[in-house]
């Protein structure tokens, strides 16, 4: 996995990474047009809650 890769974890969550990985989870997507420190930076270090739609 790498950073912005939007993952399936568990077959019931949806995880955005923010650093590259090595585990084998099911890649779902990505996020496109931002890098891992802007990703970092947006997130911050506290709860974050991240809405999907599909247009």
């Amino acid at each position: 996995m790498q950073p912005c890769d939007i993952i399936l974890y568990s077959g019931q969550t949806f995880v955005l990474a923010y650093d590259t990985n090595s585990w084998p989870l099911t890649r779902l997507g990505k996020l496109d047009g931002i890098g891992k420190d802007e990703l970092k930076k947006l997130l911050g270090t506290s709860s974050v809650e991240i809405r999907l739609s599909l247009k």
